[in-house]
């Protein structure tokens, strides 16, 4: 969460969004950041408990946040460096968002290939579930962007 938001924080500072000093612009993202995961992981157990799911999401959103921790302390050392440095560099911009969406993108894939025997056993809720859960709030985030 914090390299995260300290990441989009960089990236609206960049854009000339935010300033780049001020506290209470990170403090606005780390917000709506923690809220969004929030509300994410609770709309989860709800669904989960609806369909009677709850040891399999427990196992998923355990392996998913065991492995975006992992992400996460990877890519703190180069978010504190393009913070601290400044680099107005779009490219490196790009590499750090393809770098970071490569690695959700192998968390995925590790996620299904190591627990196939549990998702074929649930395999229409597990569908449901990525197109709920995991693809829909990003287009929704990226519609309001757009637009606003």
């Amino acid at each position: 969460m914090v390299s995260l938001s300290v990441f989009i924080h960089y990236v609206l500072a960049v854009l000339g969004l935010s300033d780049l000093d001020d506290i209470t612009s990170y403090a606005r993202v780390f917000s709506v950041l923690l809220f969004f995961i929030l509300i994410k992981y609770f709309l989860e157990q709800i669904i989960a408990v609806c369909f009677g799911i709850e040891e399999f999401v427990g196992q998923y959103n355990l392996v998913k946040l065991t492995y975006r921790s992992f992400i996460g302390l990877l890519m703190f050392p180069i978010v504190v460096v393009l913070f601290y440095n400044q680099f107005l560099s779009t490219y490196l911009l790009w590499g750090v968002l393809i770098a970071f969406a490569l690695s959700n993108l192998v968390l995925f894939i590790l996620l299904i290939k190591n627990h196939q025997k549990l998702i074929s056993r649930f395999i229409l809720y597990f569908i449901l579930y990525l197109c709920t859960f995991e693809i829909a709030p990003y287009i929704i985030l990226y519609h309001w962007f757009a637009k606003s």
